[in-house]
C-alpha cells in the first residue's frame, strides 16, 4: 500500500470531557485546552483548532450546557479558535456539528 500525505484540517480540542466519569467543569476544559494550543502552535503556528461544546445539561456539572458552552466560547475566541463542536444522535448514528463561534 502506498503512503498517502493527508493535510489535518483542524484539531479537535477534546471529545466528551463534559460527561461520564470525566465531568470536566468548563475551567479545567480551557486550561487544558489552551496549554494544547499553545503546544501545537510552537510547532505549527497555523493550525486550526475546534472547541468541545457541552450538548446536554448535566445536574452534576453544576451548570447548564449553555453557560458551560457560553464559558468555553468566550475563552477560546480569545485564542483564536472560532469554530466549535457538539456531538448530537440522530436515528441512533451520531452526527458531528462544527459552527462557528460567534
Amino acid at each position: 500500500m502506498r503512503k498517502k500525505e493527508v493535510r489535518l484540517l483542524r484539531w479537535e480540542l477534546g471529545n466528551e470531557l463534559d460527561r461520564a466519569h470525566d465531568m470536566w467543569p468548563s475551567s479545567k476544559y480551557l486550561d487544558h485546552a489552551r496549554s494544547i494550543l499553545g503546544a501545537v502552535r510552537s510547532v505549527e503556528p497555523d493550525a486550526r483548532f475546534v472547541g468541545m461544546m457541552a450538548d446536554y445539561d448535566a445536574e452534576s456539572r453544576g451548570v447548564t450546557s449553555s453557560q458551560y458552552n457560553e464559558a468555553v466560547a468566550a475563552r477560546l475566541k480569545d485564542s483564536r479558535v472560532d469554530e466549535s463542536s457538539s456531538t448530537c444522535t440522530t436515528m441512533g448514528l451520531p452526527m458531528v456539528r462544527i459552527c462557528p463561534i460567534a
